[in-house]
């Protein structure tokens, strides 16, 4: 499947939201997916990021065009019609947006060009509709309820930061990183995203500078390309000070931190996931809520953005340790990392799709019944010739008491399934799945068999029977995984399952 991403980046908008496309592109692309981004050509924008990353992207124009009330730049008509130009090249299955000013009119436009093309929008404003297939809003507690009226109703939710889209890298040092790294001489991160936060950088160095009149410390600041004599504070401080200008690896810079100053947005989740306690401050209106949320859940303490609040929250973390512990407690449960696995794995159980088989499918329901000794763990394990095949496929084709299927991942096909109906018993039948090898170990076993189930119960089968054999350990797990519950074991070692409606 190929993936177009239109996303924007620049001082005013900030890099958050390139930097969590980029995130899930990486993640795709690691599932096997291709992916580029169609960005508009603002002046100082993160697209050489993307590039970096090996992503190609298309630009669109910039020519006359001043970022004021619009965050577009250009009036959405114009910015969908220009998109649709680069799609119509590039062509798309999936359309990707991330974006404050767009919204269901832009959606529906673009749509309507590409009627079999799905769309993911991401978003945490919860303050206007959108036609979208999938919805990904990684703020903490957040409902569908909420959304309810905004999406069509066969969307699908990924919500909350069980789907924050965190780099890999958060994860592992996530599991190398624990309170026992927290010494006596506390170590502060100063960081405020991408976009322009050289006032509160200034006033966050006056705090510190403050507090270092009655307390030890150390800091790294992020100065986010802050002029260097607006950083006369930090200079000044008679402390062990490390200014960076930007990291491509703040979770590095994260895992030697005991606690974070730094601004509410979408990197808040980054944080807790190191376990992080920040002081949180709020530089622009979308992050009001999440710098709330820090403040309600003891993973923060949100404060204005003045040199006192500042620092008298910072002093009470550096002298108060078993605060600062509680507090990366809280932190750390309010995300644990794998949120690009999930919304990965729902875009593919969103792309899955199941079609009868036919006699033009022999040579591919050959290789995926037989492949790598697959037949080891069958009732019969020898292996047909292929004219033996294909006479068994015809025959069993026209047998009303056998359904034979494929499952696609878009375009491409991806696994046999096959049903027999229980004699004399009305909405039952025995299941089998054959996963193709070439997607093998990509993790979509589980999607597979969780889209056959919804697909035969929808045609009216209600209790579903498995057989495996017990040393096939791999497809024993995706069952019980699925929702099939033990039955029995026979002698030849075979393990009956349910799945039942």
């Amino acid at each position: 499947m190929r993936f177009a991403f239109r996303v924007d980046s620049s001082p005013k908008i900030g890099m958050g939201h390139l930097m969590r496309c980029l995130t899930l592109a990486i993640g795709l692309r690691d599932a096997g997916f291709e992916c580029y981004f169609i960005c508009r050509d603002f002046e100082g924008n993160g697209v050489h990021h993307i590039i970096e990353k090996g992503f190609d992207v298309e630009f669109l124009s910039t020519s006359g065009i001043e970022l004021d009330e619009t965050w577009l730049g250009v009036p959405f008509q114009q910015d969908a019609s220009e998109t649709i130009k680069v799609i119509t090249k590039n062509l798309a299955d999936w359309l990707v947006v991330d974006h404050y000013d767009i919204d269901q009119r832009w959606e529906s436009i673009v749509r309507k060009e590409f009627s079999s093309s799905k769309v993911l929008v991401i978003d945490d404003l919860v303050n206007r509709p959108h036609d979208c297939d999938i919805l990904v809003d990684q703020t903490f507690g957040r409902s569908a309820e909420e959304y309810k009226a905004l999406v069509p109703d066969n969307s699908v939710f990924c919500l909350g930061t069980d789907h924050a889209l965190l780099r890999a890298g958060f994860k592992e040092l996530r599991e190398r990183k624990s309170n026992d790294d927290i010494i006596k001489t506390p170590h502060i991160l100063v960081t405020l995203g991408g976009g322009n936060s050289s006032l509160p950088l200034q006033i966050i160095g006056r705090a510190l500078k403050d507090v270092a009149h009655k307390h030890i410390f150390s800091v790294t600041a992020i100065t986010a390309g802050t002029a260097d004599n607006l950083l006369i504070d930090y200079h000044a401080l008679p402390l062990d000070v490390e200014l960076i200008d930007f990291s491509k690896n703040i979770e590095v810079e994260m895992a030697k931190a005991d606690f974070v100053i730094g601004a509410g947005g979408g990197t808040s989740w980054e944080r807790c996931c190191m376990g992080l306690p920040t002081v949180v401050l709020t530089i622009a209106d979308n992050q009001i809520e999440i710098a709330k949320i820090l403040s309600e859940q003891r993973a923060g303490i949100s404060v204005a953005t003045n040199a006192e609040e500042i620092a008298s929250a910072t002093e009470m973390l550096i002298s108060n340790r078993e605060l600062l512990f509680e507090m990366s407690e809280n932190a750390s449960r309010l995300c644990d990392g794998n949120g690009v696995t999930r919304v990965v794995q729902e875009i593919i159980a969103s792309s899955v799709s199941v079609k009868l088989a036919t006699i033009d499918d022999a040579q591919f329901i050959y290789d995926a019944r037989y492949a790598n000794q697959a037949s080891k763990f069958y009732r019969s394990q020898d292996i047909p010739n292929f004219d033996a095949h294909v006479a068994w496929l015809d025959d069993a084709l026209s047998k009303d008491d056998r359904i034979l299927a494929n499952m696609f991942l878009g375009e491409n096909k991806i696994a046999h399934i096959r049903l027999d109906r229980e004699p004399d018993r009305t909405g039952e039948g025995e299941i089998g799945i054959c996963l193709s090898e070439d997607w093998r170990g990509k993790g979509l076993a589980k999607i597979i068999l969780n889209a056959a189930n919804e697909h035969f119960s929808n045609i009216g089968f209600s209790k579903i029977y498995a057989e495996v054999h017990e040393n096939n350990k791999p497809s024993n797990q995706i069952f019980k995984a699925t929702g099939y519950e033990y039955l029995s074991a026979d002698s030849e070692g075979f393990i009956r399952y349910l799945w039942q409606a």
